[in-house]
């Protein structure tokens, strides 16, 4: 199984467990979204054994949104993650001379090839895409509660529709109908063929 490397890995897991041991208790049932551990997703599974619902999102939007919020590339190109993950997949390098938006291109599409080849895997995961979601909410939301055992209740669709309204940054709200191609008006020409030709890269399948 592929780790995350220690050198990323060990001083979260450090700060974090005594915080979370002095939690209280929520219930029957925790949701924890992260997008920070996506190389660490198995780890994490062997040691607390989660369900696993992975959302997937179109990577223009994701490689927009990383160059909106100016998030920082971190250790993603760095020789112990081209080792751990990209090497063994088969994966190009990453060009540390390129435009900023092709080098975020290439940590999108190394993690999303990585993820996908987790989900590969594990038949057990539940894997939808933020497109579907964004189209019919409660279409997809309803199974998918359903599915991991949590109540679909008023106060949950309520809470979606409300939702779908105007918001930005790291806030939670956003018109759902404007977001599939939300990187058309995010991304000049330019930037869009540098992007498309480095995810080529990294064939991820239907």
């Amino acid at each position: 199984m592929r780790r995350m490397p220690s050198f990323t890995l060990d001083p979260v897991v450090r700060a974090l467990a005594p915080i979370a041991k002095r939690l209280p208790s929520r219930g029957d049932h925790v949701v924890v979204k992260t997008v920070l551990s996506l190389l660490s997703l198995e780890w994490i599974v062997s040691g607390y054994q989660p369900q696993v619902v992975i959302i997937e999102r179109n990577e223009l939007n994701v490689v927009a949104s990383w160059l909106a919020l100016d998030i920082p590339m971190g250790e993603l190109e760095s020789p112990a993650v081209l080792e751990v993950f990209a090497r063994p997949l088969g994966m190009p390098e990453p060009d540390p001379l390129a435009p900023k938006y092709e080098r975020v291109a290439w940590c999108v599409g190394m993690l999303t090839r990585v993820v996908r080849e987790a989900v590969s895997r594990h038949p057990e995961w539940y894997f939808v895409s933020h497109a579907q979601l964004c189209a019919d909410p409660m279409g997809v939301f309803g199974p998918l509660f359903a599915a991991v055992g949590l109540q679909w209740t008023d106060h949950v669709r309520k809470h979606i529709a409300a939702s779908d309204t105007m918001g930005t940054s790291f806030e939670t709200r956003r018109v759902r109908a404007e977001l599939a191609e939300a990187w058309r008006s995010r991304l000049s020409i330019d930037e869009e063929r540098g992007i498309r030709s480095v995810l080529e890269w990294f064939p991820v399948g239907p």
